[in-house]
């Protein structure tokens, strides 16, 4: 399973494809070295992607993404050109949202535009323990029992 982790926000702006054209603006100095070398050397500014494997496994892949965006999009499999960028992480020129096998959010007021945008992918929502103390986050009461 490939993963890629990206803020919501950007699912919004891009669309039904990913690519990274005309992120430069939001780049620091070392981030625009490091995208300029890519380019020269792949011809292209590389979508990072995990591969998930038995040394390094989906849950893995997951947290990672994570600290990269709040919202997990995994394929069963990635087109070419594609290149390997290290040991578990890989790099496409873009990503086609609609080949996507599943998605998992943190936000929970995503998950009516992903599912409008992406009828009959399994949608998962994750809300981490250290934000179920504030308030908005809080699961209401569901049934009379929980209720006494």
């Amino acid at each position: 399973m490939f993963v890629h982790g990206v803020p919501f926000i950007h699912l919004v702006k891009h669309g039904s494809v990913l690519s990274s054209a005309g992120k430069k603006r939001r780049k620091t100095p070392t981030q625009k070295a490091d995208a300029d070398r890519l380019v020269n050397r792949l011809g292209f500014e590389p979508i990072h992607l995990l591969r998930s494997s038995k040394d390094y496994p989906l849950p893995l892949c997951i947290q990672q993404c994570l600290r990269y965006g709040d919202t997990i999009l995994a394929f069963p499999g990635v087109p070419y050109p594609r290149v390997q960028l290290s040991r578990h992480e890989w790099g496409v020129p873009f990503l086609e949202i609609s080949r996507v096998a599943w998605v998992l959010t943190t936000r929970p007021m995503a998950a009516e535009w992903l599912h409008r945008r992406l009828p009959g992918i399994p949608l998962m929502l994750w809300i981490p323990r250290e934000w179920r103390r504030f308030p908005r986050f809080q699961r209401e009461k569901t049934s009379l029992h929980e209720s006494q």
